[in-house]
């Protein structure tokens, strides 16, 4: 059978499966589409549109309309099919067809904040044009009611490490155990995000640069615990396959925390590392996410992590 397009390998997951609670809370009708953010990010979208996000690639060692049949699946690309979830942004339509993984799919459904988010008032409270006229005080209320409105931003490490692992983990033990998804996908959330494919810090400049080390840092270690939390609650009554996978994917995860906590010394990170539930990892790596909000400043933990140039570039 020909393969479908993968799109960066993004695992599927159902409503009900493990470590799903962010997908299973997308709501389509508040989706607004890529279309809409290419009006103020024209450089953001262009590298979007060339990136395995939008274009996806083929892989002849996976089979995607095998596994869509042995899943049941009939039409891959239906909004309601369960591969949409993580394929395509369910309720974005571009050029007339399901929009493939794009802005919302990261960011969260715009619909409530999209007119916030791209509002500029000066110190008078009036509208300008410019977000260089943006008033320093009127730029924190901003950002707050796009916050409070459900917008992920990229300062917030915790919940966008979330998104990106809810689906690049594939929590879904039918479609590893039974549909032969693959399920050794590699994923660390700061050689992915800061490389060229996917990188778009057009706001840290023209060149559209990788985020600060203090940053990079943040990503790494904010990758490792999200990732911990999650896999504590997809292995709760795993089976088959996908136990054995995800169970060796917690041991190694939990490994690289412990050494963080021996490079960086931070009681959060032996919380995580020590956590038994996803609940007691998440309480943990929100907090972590707040006290280093801008960044770890400590080169301790440079050492592991990954070298810029094995970015996904």
């Amino acid at each position: 059978m020909k393969a479908w397009v993968w799109c960066i390998f993004l695992g599927v997951v159902t409503a009900t499966s493990q470590a799903a609670d962010l997908l299973s809370d997308w709501q389509p009708s508040m989706v607004v589409g890529p279309g809409k953010c290419q009006k103020c990010h024209k450089p953001q979208y262009k590298v979007w549109e060339n990136s395995p996000h939008n274009i996806g690639f083929l892989d002849e060692e996976f089979d995607s309309e095998e596994i869509a049949e042995k899943m049941g699946v009939e039409d891959p690309e239906s909004s309601s099919a369960l591969c949409s979830q993580c394929h395509f942004t369910r309720g974005a339509k571009l050029h007339g067809e399901l929009a493939t993984v794009s802005c919302e799919s990261c960011h969260n459904p715009a619909k409530n904040w999209l007119e916030t988010h791209g509002t500029y008032r000066n110190a008078a409270g009036k509208k300008v044009n410019k977000k260089e006229q943006e008033a320093p005080a009127q730029r924190q209320k901003r950002l707050a009611a796009a916050d409070r409105a459900g917008m992920v931003r990229p300062g917030h490490a915790y919940r966008l490490a979330k998104n990106c692992l809810s689906c690049h983990l594939v929590p879904n033990q039918k479609l590893i155990n039974q549909g032969g998804h693959p399920s050794k996908l590699g994923f660390e959330l700061l050689s992915w995000s800061q490389g060229e494919q996917i990188r778009h810090n057009f706001s840290l400049g023209n060149h559209n640069p990788p985020v600060s080390k203090p940053r990079q840092r943040l990503l790494y270690v904010m990758g490792q615990m999200v990732q911990f939390e999650l896999l504590l609650k997809m292995t709760q009554g795993a089976t088959g396959k996908y136990a054995q996978v995800q169970k060796e994917k917690l041991q190694q995860t939990q490994g690289r925390l412990k050494q963080i906590q021996a490079k960086l010394g931070d009681p959060l990170v032996a919380k995580v590392a020590s956590a038994t539930s996803a609940e007691q990892a998440a309480q943990a790596a929100k907090a972590f996410a707040s006290k280093y909000a801008q960044g770890i400043n400590s080169t301790a933990v440079d050492a592991l992590m990954p070298a810029a140039n094995t970015f996904k570039n």
